[in-house]
């Protein structure tokens, strides 16, 4: 913020964060869902900005298929493809992500 006197003299103040005092809930979508087992992406809004955030991929016998620990960018919002190397059987699989102590948890279906 700029501030000018009459004088005409100017002085700008100090940058400070300012929180709206909202709470944000963490939001993780799977699309498309269904999928193949192969092609298929997830997002992640509403994180923590620049903090790291845990995802996990189990099937419903609770073997963990996947796990990796991603950073979180500025906005705090993560967007994913697949994993790697893996192709899912049909079925119903569980994709888990942590940040900041908060947990979500979508189905995944796979045809």
């Amino acid at each position: 913020l700029k501030q000018t006197d009459f004088d005409g003299s100017f002085t700008y103040s100090d940058v400070i964060l300012v929180q709206d005092g909202v709470a944000r809930t963490p939001e993780l979508s799977i699309f498309p869902n269904a999928s193949n087992g192969l092609d298929f992406n997830w997002a992640i809004q509403g994180l923590l900005p620049n903090s790291q955030l845990e995802i996990a991929l189990y099937d419903l016998k609770g073997n963990r298929l996947v796990h990796q620990v991603l950073q979180i960018d500025a906005r705090g919002a993560f967007t994913g493809r697949g994993f790697e190397g893996l192709r899912l059987e049909a079925g119903m699989y569980l994709l888990r992500a942590q940040n900041d102590g908060k947990e979500m948890t979508k189905r995944l279906i796979v045809n």
